[in-house]
């Protein structure tokens, strides 16, 4: 509940009502559903000549972002 509270500004029913009626997820999810599935989740955002990591999650989660958050290839 309070993660929902930080991450929303809203009360765990609100959200929940929200995500039913098709909200967009975001981190929360993603980390629930790299848990439940045991699996990494790397999140890329476009960037100039490629793509950079920003985020991670999953069963490595506590590792460092490697690359410091490098532009990959275009």
């Amino acid at each position: 509940g309070e993660w929902i509270k930080y991450d929303s500004h809203c009360s765990v029913q609100e959200y929940v009502s929200s995500m039913s009626r098709g909200a967009w997820g975001g981190g929360l999810e993603m980390a629930v559903v790299a848990r439940k599935k045991g699996v990494l989740i790397d999140v890329y955002e476009s960037r100039q000549g490629g793509f950079a990591r920003i985020a991670r999650f999953g069963t490595s989660s506590k590792a460092p972002l490697q690359g410091g958050g490098r532009v990959l290839g275009s």
